[in-house]
């Protein structure tokens, strides 16, 4: 059976790991020993945070599989969805990560929690390249206002002839 160490967590994870209930962390590692488990530390993690015992999923790595990913979605994308729907129908609509397992208003709730706490952050980036695009239009015409005016983008720099 692997142990906590062989995971490589990170400090934030291991604290995580310290504070769930040690049953509950003691049958994921079983689980994550198991044989086929692709990525043992994320499949570890997302039985962790599902806060349910290995046996209620069953053999269903796929479901844990589809969850990580799920999670590195919203964590890399997902943040700049503004609406919870938007999420909830990229996550669990007909071509979403998790569609198999729409009928899951827990797993929903996960997910939408997930998203709530990174939204800040997407938030945040697209404030940022707002301004970013402000500064570079007020530069733009700073530099060529007259001249952009006059001629067409696609023209400048042409020689006539």
């Amino acid at each position: 059976m692997l142990e906590i160490s062989d995971l490589g967590l990170s400090f934030f994870q291991a604290i995580d790991v310290e504070n769930t209930d040690p049953q509950l962390v003691t049958a994921w590692l079983e689980a994550a020993s198991g044989p086929g488990v692709r990525s043992p530390r994320a499949f570890f993690l997302a039985g962790l945070k599902s806060g349910e015992p290995p046996h209620v999923f069953g053999d269903d790595g796929d479901r844990v599989h589809a969850v990580v990913l799920a999670e590195r979605w919203i964590e890399n994308a997902g943040l700049y969805c503004d609406r919870a729907e938007e999420v909830i129908d990229e996550l669990f609509g007909r071509n979403g990560l998790l569609r198999e397992h729409a009928a899951d208003v827990r797993l929903q709730k996960r997910m939408l929690d997930l998203w709530a706490k990174g939204r800040p952050t997407g938030e945040q980036v697209e404030r940022e390249a707002i301004e970013r695009a402000q500064r570079n239009a007020t530069t733009y015409h700073a530099l060529y206002g007259k001249e952009a005016k006059r001629e067409p983008a696609g023209d400048q720099g042409r020689a006539e002839g």
